[in-house]
Order: C-alpha cells, then sequence, then structure tokens
C-alpha cells in the first residue's frame, strides 16, 4: 500500500465511531421524549401528531444532499418517529387485511417495528376498532372510483362515532402500488400540506361532473371526487365524497358555501384531512 491509498482500518474506524455518534443521539432523543411524555402528562395532546411528522419528513427529504439514498432516511425517521409515539403513550393500529395483505406491509413500513398492529377483515370492522377505543388508529385503503360499498360513507350518518380522517401513507419510499388512509380519534393540527375530506349528499339530480362544476365555482382545487354507487339505490339521494386542497378557509366556511351554491346539495360534513404526499410536493 502506499501513502497515497486509504488506510482501510483508519476508515473503518471512523465509521464506526460515527456509528457510536449515531447511537448517542438516538439515545438521547429518547431522554428527551421521555420529558415531552411527563409534559402532556394531564393533558389531551395525543403522542401521535401526523401533521408534525409530514412537515417533518418533507423538510428532510428537501434539505438532503450526498450520496446516501434519500428514501433511506425517509424510512429511518419513520422508525424513529414511530418508536417516539409508542414510548409516549398506548399505541396501536387497526389493519384492513384484504388485498393478499398488502395492508399489513403498509403498515409496518409506516408505523414502524414496535407499533402493535391489529388485524380486520373488513373496512368496517376497522373504522370499529377505532370508534370503540381497541386501537389509536386504522389503515384502510385509498377510495378508489370503483368501490362498490365505499368504506368511507360509514363516516357518514352511522354509529361510528368520533373517526376522522387524520393522515395518509405516501408511496414515497415503498415499493408498494398502493396508498393509504390513516383514521383516529385525535385531534386534526392545521398544515400548510392539508388536503380535507368532505361527504357531500344530493339529492340525486348532479352526476359527478355536475357536483365537480358546482364546486369549481367557489374556486376549489379539486384533488378527487367519488361517488357512493349504493346511495344512489335510495331515490332522490346520491353520497359524495370530494378531497379538496386546503384546510383553514375549507374548515371555516365551505360547508355553508356549497349548500348555498347549489339547491341539488342537502347536507355536507366534513371527516377530516390528510397531508399531500410527498410524490404531490415534489
Amino acid at each position: 500500500m502506499t501513502k497515497s491509498e486509504p488506510n482501510l482500518s483508519a476508515i473503518r474506524n471512523e465509521i464506526d465511531e460515527l456509528d457510536k455518534s449515531l447511537h448517542e443521539l438516538l439515545m438521547r432523543r429518547a431522554e428527551i421524549i421521555e420529558r415531552v411524555k411527563v409534559a402532556k402528562t394531564g393533558s389531551d395532546i395525543s403522542a401521535y401528531r401526523p401533521r408534525r411528522e409530514s412537515e417533518v419528513l418533507k423538510q428532510l427529504v428537501e434539505r438532503h444532499s450526498g450520496k446516501f439514498p434519500v428514501v433511506s432516511i425517509y424510512r429511518i425517521w419513520r422508525e424513529i418517529m414511530a418508536a417516539s409515539v409508542v414510548m409516549q403513550d398506548k399505541f396501536s393500529c387497526a389493519v384492513w387485511d384484504g388485498n393478499n395483505g398488502i395492508f399489513r406491509t403498509i403498515a409496518r413500513n409506516h408505523f414502524g417495528a414496535v407499533t402493535p398492529l391489529h388485524f380486520y377483515s373488513s373496512p368496517v370492522r376497522v373504522l370499529n376498532a377505532v370508534s370503540q377505543g381497541e386501537t389509536v388508529v386504522g389503515l384502510l385503503p385509498m377510495p378508489q372510483q370503483d368501490d362498490l360499498s365505499p368504506w368511507w360513507a360509514s363516516l357518514y350518518g352511522s354509529d361510528i362515532k368520533r373517526v376522522a380522517i387524520c393522515g395518509s401513507v405516501p408511496r414515497y419510499g415503498f415499493e408498494i402500488d398502493a396508498g393509504a388512509i390513516i383514521v383516529g380519534n385525535i385531534g386534526l393540527e392545521e398544515s400548510s400540506l392539508d388536503n380535507i375530506y368532505l361527504i357531500i349528499e344530493t339529492d340525486g339530480s348532479l352526476s359527478q361532473s355536475g357536483l365537480r362544476n358546482v364546486l369549481k365555482r367557489l374556486d376549489l382545487e379539486i384533488r378527487s371526487l367519488f361517488q357512493d354507487p349504493m346511495s344512489s339505490r335510495v331515490e332522490g339521494r346520491a353520497l359524495f365524497l370530494a378531497k379538496i386542497k386546503g384546510f383553514g378557509r375549507v374548515i371555516r366556511s365551505l360547508e355553508a358555501d356549497i349548500l348555498k351554491i347549489s339547491g341539488a346539495v342537502k347536507n355536507v360534513v366534513f371527516i377530516g384531512t390528510s397531508f399531500q404526499s410527498l410524490k404531490e410536493t415534489e
């Protein structure tokens, strides 16, 4: 070996020291999480804050540089965040065990190795588990246009109480062509990355495109619009799910605005919010 060639042993020692430093920082972080837990004692502040998680991850991805894969950074921080939530409080997730078990993988990737997962045979059972306090959150499939009996319709005028959409699982960082919705009974926080979800009941006279035109008259950015085919079996009634960009202005006034702008709209109900995925913000 010449003087100009790297000393492999010295390089490995340097890596070992970095690994020790990383471990020390993680242990220090855990000590701070314990202080957070004590500070929250007696309050109703949830340990799980999907808004904050989404913004932290977005900042990490944006500021990252160098050759270390950014996808790996994302997944490392997902584990750190999930472990921090479990350290603070009892936390578990109900998971729909359909679609050949793909949501088991999505749940474990998103909520980390230490979060208890409970599996259910139907989306409605997931909603009931969250509503009845069996789990803190639930993981469900993204709404689709071809859903014959969409789970989101169960959040409208049913016995499933205190459950709202509170987040989403982006496809970023995972070799899975499927996203997921997170539902829970936690306080919703406003974020610059939010989408909101509204269930809109009409008198059945508006088609999906007709309702989209009504919403566009309010200068809304409509990300998606779905119809519940089961609701149209009742004469004079149809249910739609609208995913709309924004949070503050929408929550404060949109329900009333939609009711005013079209006589065909009978009711508008806010059912939650989710952050835009990193794919949407790139």
